[in-house]
């Protein structure tokens, strides 16, 4: 074999070691930088195969021997969250269902705990005959609280609320996909305190504004923006304080600082506040995780913080830092990061892909014209 042969193959066999060293690189690298990702920070995480896992996971050690439960559709995110004060003062799971199945881990829950009455939220439309049947399968009494509309049940609630609480203040959000997400920031502190939340829109502005007279509320929290009812409101609620931002995240924040001790706050249970899926409708499951939560964060005193990636956005790691939070409790999703620039996941799948085959190409080609 001639000298200049030798070396063709050596410099073939070097462009297939380089060639498998960047594929090994490739499927590695992700897991290195995430193993690297928040060094000094306590991560964990609290997530189960799908959503009604999350709620059973987070409830776990926070409910004391639970007697009954509320039932809702997984869509009705308005509901659930004006339930949730009422809920946690008298020791009852929030549970939530499809419309027409109910999941094996909720069913299971009930029958292993031994609940005697399942309040189902809404008529057949918005929970079924076939799952009123499989609960009452499980030894349960199903009684369902059926309104007119949204706005009359978030009144029941609050109304329930407050006659056990005898609240003088109430949270008020804007009853739509912006207001819930940014309304999950309020759910711990309404569910400690003991303050109803009640969702709002043009429909029901007034009711709502009744409710507050008759139950002799002094002060109104409003929570983000309501566009043209912005006016409207300042007139019909007693004492009326907003906390605002330019966008959820600042809204959260604010919420955070304003009924939390920051010189305290060591701790905060991370979530992810509905994100759009295709640009067109917010991911319901992430309204889900948050309220799983509550129980947890309503006992501890700790904080949600909304976060719409899997890594921490920089306004989130900028708050993170300047009050010295270095405790981390994800709901529903880990924190991660597995490249060093940050892209929606589908995209840096596909630009590193990309990258890996030219790559690949010019070392081979190199080594073939060589």
């Amino acid at each position: 074999m001639e000298i200049g042969d030798k070396s063709m193959n050596k410099k073939k066999i070097t462009a297939v070691l380089l060639a498998l060293l960047l594929v090994v690189a490739y499927l590695f690298s992700g897991k290195i930088i995430n193993k690297l990702y928040l060094r000094g920070y306590e991560k964990e995480k609290i997530q189960g195969a799908n959503r009604y896992e999350t709620i059973i996971s987070c409830g776990e050690g926070y409910w004391d021997n639970p007697k009954e439960a509320i039932l809702i559709n997984t869509g009705d995110i308005g509901s659930a969250m004006s339930a949730v004060p009422y809920a946690y003062a008298n020791n009852i799971p929030l549970l939530l269902t499809e419309q027409g199945d109910l999941s094996s881990e909720i069913r299971k829950f009930i029958k292993e705990n031994h609940l005697k009455k399942v309040y189902v939220l809404g008529g057949i439309r918005a929970v079924s005959k076939r799952v009123e049947r499989d609960v009452e399968r499980t030894g349960a009494k199903v009684e369902r609280i059926i309104q007119i509309n949204r706005g009359d049940i978030s009144n029941t609630f609050a109304e329930m609320t407050v006659k056990q609480s005898k609240s003088k203040e109430m949270f008020v959000i804007f009853d739509g996909k912006n207001g819930y997400s940014i309304g999950v920031s309020i759910l711990g502190k309404a569910a400690e305190k003991g303050m109803p939340i009640l969702t709002v829109n043009e429909s029901n502005l007034y009711k709502a504004a009744e409710f507050a007279r008759e139950n002799g509320i002094e002060k109104t929290y409003v929570i983000g923006r309501f566009n043209e009812l912005n006016s409207t409101i300042d007139k019909v609620f007693p004492n009326v304080h907003r906390i605002s931002g330019k966008d959820k995240f600042e809204v959260n924040r604010n919420v955070i600082k304003e009924f939390y001790d920051m010189d305290k706050v060591d701790k905060v249970y991370v979530v992810k506040g509905g994100n759009l899926i295709k640009g067109k409708t917010l991911n319901v499951g992430e309204f889900v995780n948050s309220i799983a939560a509550v129980p947890r964060i309503a006992k501890t005193g700790e904080p949600i913080l909304i976060n719409d990636t899997e890594y921490i956005q920089d306004d989130v790691m900028d708050f993170l830092k300047k009050y010295n939070i270095k405790k981390l409790c994800s709901v529903g999703f880990e924190i991660k990061k597995t490249s060093v620039i940050n892209l929606d996941s589908d995209v840096a799948r596909i630009v590193t892909s990309f990258i890996l085959i030219i790559m690949i190409a010019l070392i081979t080609f190199r080594a073939l014209k060589g």
